[in-house]
């Protein structure tokens, strides 16, 4: 008799059940209506049927199931706008985005980082790639004052190539509020703040990485003090608006301001909702954003309506895990496993099943985001 092993693992409650057959199997439909708080999900689900039949015959797969919650925030999402327009191809993309292929159980989270395929086999929805610079990513979470700067500095070329980077990205409107000064100090000067924000390290700073009180050596040799408050991240004085936005060699937090080398031992108060700028200067009109102009002209922003799916089955990839190398464990992985050009990313798909049960052999994670 064959085995069949079902995982469970609820975010937040770090609890783990496992059944073989001989004790109990379960279809995937008594798999999701025996959780109440994925409804939402199972209904999604469902209506993609060729998704769901083809789920349900899988003899080992992994979901990443939205909770109702995670559902009850995409109207404040980018996702908002295809959800409410029930734009099928953009939802199709995301439902395989959170499938993927083989068993990965809670346990197998050893604090390493690696890539794992999904069923999402676009190649324009890929998140991270082997050519996912620091240059390239940038403008995708409007951060095109910083990816400009790094250019005039003559920085580009580090934070794109150099490998196991933690950089401070500070958010445009830290920049139009110096962009008089900014624009007119010399490179010089301009690199060594920006360096004061890119730390190089055996370690890769990802959130989970930098507990209260972290101190964190930076390019420009002075030191970074991270602070856990009021349940926010701050950096120096800094608060952290986004984390963990992945690079090819590394990673990138949003910063609300900017880093000062010549006051590193500020601290955060994590009352005040945003801290003054450190850095003396002259702010420019909220329309323009300085440093724009030195990007590359083939950076281009990401539009999500552009991509096109054309087909239900397939992979991509998705990053996970904390605390080592992502350079070097993204680059062994992708070696390994991850195709490269569009016709190793397009697999044989499972052919079509008729939706008629079939047990569910699955680590099935309920997650409380999209």
């Amino acid at each position: 008799m064959r085995t069949h092993r079902l995982t469970f693992f609820l975010t937040g409650l770090s609890i783990a059940f496992v059944v073989s057959a001989q004790q109990a199997t379960k279809d995937l439909t008594q798999l999701l209506q025996s959780n109440k708080n994925l409804s939402e999900f199972t209904t999604l689900l469902t209506s993609y049927g060729d998704i769901y039949a083809n789920l349900s015959f899988q003899s080992e797969v992994t979901i990443l199931a939205p909770n109702n919650d995670a559902f009850n925030k995409i109207p404040y999402s980018s996702l908002g706008p295809a959800f409410e327009a029930n734009q099928s191809q953009i939802v199709r993309s995301v439902l395989q985005y959170h499938v993927l292929p083989g068993l990965h159980p809670v346990g197998s989270y050893n604090g390493t980082f690696t890539f794992d395929k999904t069923w999402l086999q676009d190649a324009s929805y890929t998140n991270v790639t082997g050519a996912q610079t620091f240059t390239q990513t940038v403008p995708q979470f409007n951060l095109t004052a910083a990816g400009g700067a790094v250019e005039n500095a003559s920085l580009a070329e580090y934070v794109n190539t150099h490998k196991d980077l933690t950089i401070f990205v500070p958010q445009n409107a830290a920049f139009q509020a110096l962009g008089g000064t900014l624009q007119s100090m010399p490179s010089s000067q301009l690199q060594r703040i920006l360096s004061y924000h890119i730390v190089n390290s055996s370690t890769v700073g990802y959130s989970s990485n930098l507990p209260n009180g972290t101190i964190l050596h930076t390019l420009s040799g002075q030191n970074l003090t991270v602070t856990f408050a009021s349940n926010s991240l701050f950096v120096n004085q800094a608060r952290v608006l986004q984390q963990d936005l992945l690079i090819s060699n590394g990673v990138m937090h949003v910063i609300d301001n900017f880093l000062d080398p010549d006051t590193p031992f500020v601290t955060a108060d994590p009352e005040i909702r945003t801290a003054p700028p450190l850095i003396q200067g002259t702010s420019l009109s909220e329309n323009i954003v300085p440093f724009t102009s030195y990007l590359p002209t083939s950076v281009t922003s990401f539009d999500t309506a552009s991509a096109t799916p054309t087909s239900s089955f397939g992979v991509s990839d998705i990053g996970r895990g904390t605390s080592a190398s992502a350079s070097a464990s993204a680059s062994s992985t992708r070696t390994s496993s991850t195709p490269t050009s569009a016709a190793e990313r397009l697999e044989s798909p499972p052919r079509a099943l008729a939706m008629t049960g079939g047990l569910l052999a699955a680590v099935c994670w309920t997650i409380g985001v999209i």
